[in-house]
């Protein structure tokens, strides 16, 4: 994975037991916490869309969806660190406000779809 290229939507999970894996995007870390089921996450973070900077996934303001091509899935999945930064991203590009838990569970869907 190109950090640079995919700054804006990578994603970094930290399992308890001091392992760490980074991933192009979110639909790449729902496929890793799928394919780890029992192992507890210390910390997960994605890239902000417009700075690029890490976040903890659970405290960003996400956007499902838009007009921009979503990375390694179906729908875009956009994290910002402001409802502010969310907003501008949503009035420029489209989307619906949503949650951490949201766009996980729109990962496995967008999975579950992909193999139709």
């Amino acid at each position: 994975m190109s950090r640079e290229r995919f700054s804006h939507s990578r994603t970094l999970v930290e399992y308890d037991n001091g392992t760490v894996f980074g991933f192009c995007s979110l639909n790449c870390l729902a496929v890793d916490l799928a394919l780890n089921v029992g192992r507890n996450t210390k910390s997960l973070q994605v890239g902000n869309y417009f700075t690029k900077k890490l976040l903890e996934a659970d405290k960003a303001y996400w956007v499902l969806g838009g007009n921009k091509r979503a990375i390694m899935s179906i729908r875009g999945k956009w994290a910002f660190e402001s409802k502010e930064e969310a907003d501008r991203f949503i009035k420029e590009s489209g989307g619906q406000p949503s949650d951490f838990e949201k766009v996980m569970q729109a990962s496995y869907e967008d999975m579950r779809e992909m193999k139709r």
